[in-house]
């Protein structure tokens, strides 16, 4: 079940939050590296998805109202000096000084949701050296989702699940016996598509970090 879920995942960021090979059109987002790379003192990363979030807001009439980045990125983002110039600090509260977290970031960049891709994987073979890494690369996803799914409900992209075939999200498991081998077979299927169905609706800010 965990490997259909991290499958799962690993087709969302092929599709949706990586811009390698691909080209800005309608099958995919506007792109582009930010002015300044997100972790070094003289870019403005707050500055840069405001302006993104305005542009997007201005062109189509809808905000977007969530971000999906990498977890280098938001180590990167929680620690710049011009987000932690946001941050106030009471010192009755119990809390770290300066302490950013996603629903901090979500305040500051006026959005409803900051989610942190944290998923990871072996990028080798099975059966050589283990050489695990995060598999969400280095961008950040401003984009706009609704709430509720729905035909006529403008969205940048779903996830479609095939709901007469396990459910679509469901992780059907089947159990097989075989006792010429004396050991059971478990087999995982899931039945779904991921489509971007308004590239205006979404900005990707590439390559954000210096390394």
């Amino acid at each position: 079940t965990y490997q259909l879920l991290l499958l799962r995942e690993k087709t969302f960021v092929q599709n949706f939050f990586d811009a390698t090979g691909k080209t800005s059109g309608v099958d995919f987002w506007r792109f582009g590296p930010p002015a300044a790379k997100w972790d070094t003192p003289d870019s403005d990363p707050l500055k840069e998805i405001l302006d993104k979030k305005q542009e997007i807001e201005a062109f189509t009439g809808i905000a977007p109202n969530k971000i999906v980045m990498s977890e280098r990125v938001y180590n990167a983002l929680r620690m710049h000096p011009k987000i932690q110039a946001q941050v106030v600090y009471a010192p009755t509260a119990p809390d770290v000084k300066g302490l950013v977290t996603p629903e901090l970031l979500a305040k500051l960049f006026d959005v409803e949701e900051v989610l942190i891709g944290r998923a990871v994987h072996d990028t080798n073979p099975e059966g050589t050296e283990l050489s695990p890494t995060y598999m969400y690369p280095d961008n950040c996803l401003l984009v706009y989702a609704p709430e509720r799914p729905g035909l006529m409900v403008p969205t940048g992209g779903y996830i479609f699940a095939w709901t007469g075939y396990n459910a679509g999200y469901n992780v059907g498991i089947a159990t097989i016996d075989l006792p010429t081998h004396k050991a059971v077979r478990y087999e995982g299927e899931m039945a779904y598509d991921q489509k971007i169905l308004a590239p205006d609706l979404g900005y990707l800010f590439t390559d954000v970090l210096t390394s």
